[in-house]
């Protein structure tokens, strides 16, 4: 049966955790001390090798794939969170104007005005979500330098990063 990669990483360290947190049995056997088992058990359940920035993969990846420095990271991170704001309120609105459709749905008559101001609920969501957009592209284009904006644009045509 397969299983994914994050089941078996789950598996993997929940069978090893409790053989590391047992030095008495098959460390002392062996004659390893109290120290080699903490650091085990700190390499071990680590989910990176490299170092970590703090959050989440993608933009690990990313900062390592167009070596980014620290200031870059900070700015990159402030762009994407904006980002992320923004796709979330116009999912929220989208929401709201599917809501407002059903409404109209229940209604014992159709309200062409009410279904209107729904439709144009999501245009104003999608304009909005389109500036914010416009902003992130700009400020991460003035962040990067040339060779940067190239790797960046292959990141962005292969699909492994995607705005």
């Amino acid at each position: 049966m397969f299983m994914s990669h994050r089941a078996w990483r789950h598996a993997y360290a929940a069978a090893c955790w409790h053989y590391a947190t047992q030095p008495g049995d098959a460390g002392a056997a062996r004659g390893d001390g109290a120290r080699q088992w903490q650091s085990l058990r700190q390499s071990m359940f680590s989910w990176s090798d490299g170092p970590t920035f703090g959050m989440r993969r993608p933009l690990r990846q990313l900062a390592w794939k167009l070596n980014l420095t620290d200031a870059q990271i900070r700015d990159v991170v402030d762009v994407l969170d904006k980002l992320k704001t923004a796709y979330t309120q116009a999912r929220l609105d989208r929401d709201r104007s599917t809501s407002e459709i059903a409404a109209v749905f229940s209604a014992a008559a159709f309200d062409a005005e009410r279904a209107g101001s729904a439709l144009s609920m999501r245009t104003r969501a999608t304009d909005a979500l389109n500036q914010e957009l416009l902003a992130a592209m700009r400020r991460i284009f003035e962040l990067l330098n040339e060779d940067q904006r190239r790797d960046f644009a292959y990141l962005l045509r292969s699909g492994a990063f995607a705005l």
